[in-house]
Parts: structure tokens; C-alpha cells; sequence
């Protein structure tokens, strides 16, 4: 694949804990890198767990590789969209980051 097709900018989040004085702890986001991006849809999937519906649509999110470090603690925005990475790949060259993500808000 060429840098060609990377025509999405995206921001790569790193989440961060922090004591809220009570006991209890926020989760924040913290920009690391913004990044070119191609974004691909999947087929989505449903779950049922008790009475509750649950659908799931897989992204793959492909970035150029760098001197940043994408792991399954970060999440991606793009179009206002959180994005919660579940697993990170490098080609044999280590030229393209192959990301899964599922769309979803992780900070409340």
C-alpha cells in the first residue's frame, strides 16, 4: 500500500488517570500524535448478553509507522468519534500500523 491512500487525519489519544480529591479518579485524554490515516469499515456483529442488544462495527485503521507507540491503552478520534483499540499490528517491513478498533466513547 502506498502513503497515498492515508487521506484521514486522525488523533491518536494517550488516557491518562487522575485523582479527583475524593477517592476516586477521571480518566482524561491527552493528544500524542495527530496522523494520517485510512479508515476502513468491517461487517458488523451482534451480541446479546441478557436482555441487552449489543452491536459491534469493527474498524481497521491503518497508520504510517513512527516514532510513536499505538497500544490497546490509547484511542483514536476521528470526526468526533472515540474509537477504542482492541489490537495493534506492524507489516514485516514495519512501514504500516494495522490497528482494530471498535467505535465507542471510553472516557465518561
Amino acid at each position: 500500500m502506498g502513503i497515498n491512500r492515508l487521506r484521514n487525519r486522525v488523533g491518536l489519544y494517550a488516557l491518562t488517570y487522575t485523582s479527583d480529591g475524593m477517592g476516586g479518579s477521571t480518566k482524561t485524554a491527552t493528544l500524542v500524535a495527530t496522523l494520517w490515516a485510512r479508515i476502513e469499515r468491517e461487517d458488523g456483529s451482534r451480541i446479546q448478553e441478557g436482555d441487552m442488544l449489543n452491536t459491534t462495527k469493527p474498524v481497521i485503521i491503518t497508520l504510517r509507522a513512527g516514532t510513536y507507540q499505538v497500544t490497546t491503552d490509547n484511542i483514536i478520534r476521528f470526526n468526533d468519534k472515540d474509537f477504542t483499540i482492541h489490537s495493534v499490528a506492524y507489516d514485516e517491513r514495519n512501514r504500516f500500523t494495522s490497528i482494530i478498533a471498535y467505535e465507542g466513547n471510553t472516557i465518561t
